[in-house]
């Protein structure tokens, strides 16, 4: 799926329903209090399963910083990968929890 240049994946406090492997592009999180990129997300990288992890609100607001393609694998569809392949479950919370600590 393509995301045009300051189109938003997400935003703050959503419901979240799916998580991102950016494929090309450049991406930032956004914090909904300074309003300010705190984070790029590049090519590559994967965003947004935190908070289905935690079953919890968007906690930041996802931009395209420039046009972007990602895959989007939907709640449901996360959920039985992991029961399928419990390491790609292990992995992801590892990667969660490095997130949260930094």
């Amino acid at each position: 799926r393509l995301y045009p240049m300051k189109v938003y994946f997400y935003r703050a406090d959503d419901h979240p329903r799916h998580m991102y492997f950016l494929v090309m592009g450049r991406a930032c999180k956004y914090s909904r209090i300074a309003k300010e990129a705190i984070d790029a997300i590049e090519g590559g990288q994967h965003f947004g399963e935190v908070e289905i992890l935690e079953r919890s609100a968007r906690v930041y607001t996802v931009r395209a910083e420039m046009d972007c393609e990602a895959l989007r694998l939907g709640k449901e569809a996360m959920m039985e990968a992991f029961e399928e392949y419990p390491e790609f479950e292990e992995g992801l919370i590892d990667k969660a929890r490095e997130t949260l600590v930094t």
